[in-house]
């Protein structure tokens, strides 16, 4: 869609140019990658910004008369879906380059955020030429978003589930999920007849309670989906190999071996790869040890790699507001 139809005065679209900068780990962002800021260890967390607003954006948005002294604030613009946090930090500049020093609390933001910069209308005129706005907070050119991580990218991986939705029978009306243990690959059905589960689950709000909502029902389908195909995986490993030998993954079927090959360093974590594997066959083989495996490890591993702790904070932050 033009930026013409949601803006229908003189806009300049991505015309500044914004570079971000970590101080402390001198790493910068270009133009295909995410500002790693994950790397970081101190508690808050110092980024540079800096942006460069070409004249040829003055010229557009304000009309000759305002030219030489246009009423207008050059924000950064931070915000996050997974921490539903929104944030504004003001940039000091001389009309070309501008620049700015941010410090963001490590507590408060998770997951991925996106940055941009923002030249915003900061006096009300009522009198100027058609097709320039006089509104006071009018936005009128921007950046091009960039994006930083907080924590660190999990490797892409092949699909190991698929998830659908359908309308459950009368006799499933209480369930919100039913995953099925099938090859290919295991299926995860959502339930499309529970009031309100779709618009939550599909919503992209950052602030409230339907994001707030959503990201609770999302870790408790989570921990349900992945300790039942972790178990049954492991499970079925038991009975791979010679009774008396060592458990065999060639045996497993395609999603078991992707399963193991996904989470097998959470399993076993601070451990090489290859030993991690060899220390998951020891566990299975030996009645005991698979045990702690499945009690033990598994729930560990999940929490940890889901971040449910964190996941509860920005809920127990989300109801105080």
């Amino acid at each position: 869609m033009p930026v013409e139809v949601l803006y229908p005065y003189r806009t300049a679209a991505e015309m500044i140019l914004l570079h971000l900068d970590i101080p402390e780990r001198e790493s910068s962002q270009d133009k295909e990658q995410i500002l790693p800021i994950y790397l970081c260890k101190s508690s808050t967390i110092t980024i540079r910004a800096s942006a460069i607003v070409p004249n040829q954006v003055w010229q557009k948005v304000f009309c000759v008369s305002e030219q030489p002294n246009p009423p207008a604030t050059l924000w950064l613009v931070v915000q996050s879906l997974e921490s539903r946090l929104r944030k504004a930090y003001e940039f000091e500049g001389d009309q070309q380059i501008f620049e700015l020093i941010v410090d963001l609390d490590r507590d408060e933001w998770a997951g991925n955020a996106e940055f941009q910069a923002v030249l915003v209308r900061s006096k009300l005129n009522k009198d100027l030429p058609a097709g320039y706005t006089g509104d006071l907070g009018a936005r009128l050119a921007w950046s091009r978003t960039l994006s930083g991580a907080f924590e660190e990218p999990v490797p892409e991986q092949k699909d190991i589930i698929k998830i659908e939705w359908k309308k459950f029978e009368e006799n499933q009306r209480s369930q919100l999920f039913m995953l099925e243990h099938s090859a290919p690959l295991p299926k995860l059905w959502l339930n499309a007849n529970a009031e309100g589960l779709y618009d939550i689950l599909n919503s992209r709000a950052t602030r409230g309670w339907n994001p707030a909502i959503a990201e609770h029902t999302g870790y408790l389908i989570a921990h349900q989906v992945w300790t039942s195909l972790l178990a049954s995986t492991i499970s079925h490993l038991a009975e791979t190999g010679q009774p008396d030998g060592q458990p065999d993954t060639t045996e497993l079927l395609e999603w078991e071996r992707m399963v193991l090959h996904d989470w097998i360093e959470a399993l076993f974590p601070n451990q090489p790869r290859e030993e991690a594997f060899k220390l998951l066959l020891d566990s299975v083989r030996h009645h005991y040890f698979r045990e702690n495996l499945l009690v033990s490890r598994i729930p560990q591993a999940i929490q940890t790699r889901l971040r449910t702790a964190s996941g509860f904070q920005h809920l127990v932050r989300e109801a105080g507001k």
